[in-house]
């Protein structure tokens, strides 16, 4: 059971009959929610790079479930890849797969969307906006473009005590400064 109510069960990976049709549902439901249903803040659409993950044998992305030969991330954008991996050895792309940020990817849409519900701590820093729905420890950073288009950055599972700690005093230096403004 999720702390924050409108946000969805996570996804339960077992159910899949391979990990390989566990990622194609999880791009779909990333597709599904930049185009088809379309994710706004601000009134405006958030979107996400479509450029495709380019990775070769070489890049060796040391995953335990796949290997570059039946990579479940090829022909997928290079973002998507992003939000269900991490670091492997301080290369982002391929990353890494993590199970706790792919089994809440669908949860993109409502936080940006719940951006004004208490649970969501939101707050801005460097032309990025956060979402961070503390109390389940996921944040979705958003990128405003000069021209006032919104991307998505990443979203992911926060379980670094480091980015946890920088997240939460941003937050609060975000507070402050607005609060503290005439």
């Amino acid at each position: 059971m999720n702390k924050i109510s409108f946000l969805p069960e996570l996804i339960d990976k077992s159910k899949y009959q391979s990990f390989n049709d566990f990622i194609d549902d999880l791009f779909y439901i990333v597709y599904t929610q930049f185009f088809v249903d379309k994710i706004l803040f601000n009134n405006q659409i958030v979107k996400i790079n479509q450029t495709p993950l380019k990775c070769t044998q070489n890049d060796n992305c040391g995953s335990l479930e796949y290997t570059c030969n039946n990579c479940p991330f090829i022909g997928k954008y290079e973002r998507f890849n992003h939000i269900v991996t991490g670091l492997n050895e301080n290369t982002r792309t391929p990353g890494r797969y993590k199970e706790n940020r792919a089994i809440r990817v669908h949860w993109i849409k409502y936080i940006i969307e719940n951006v004004n519900q208490k649970e969501i701590l939101y707050f801005e820093k460097n032309s990025k906006h956060y979402f961070w729905a503390k109390n389940e420890n996921y944040i979705v950073i958003v990128k405003e473009t000069k021209k006032g288009q919104y991307y998505l950055v990443t979203a992911f599972y926060v379980d670094d005590m480091t980015y946890y700690k920088r997240y939460e005093r941003d937050y609060l230096n975000y507070i402050n400064n607005v609060k503290g403004s005439p």
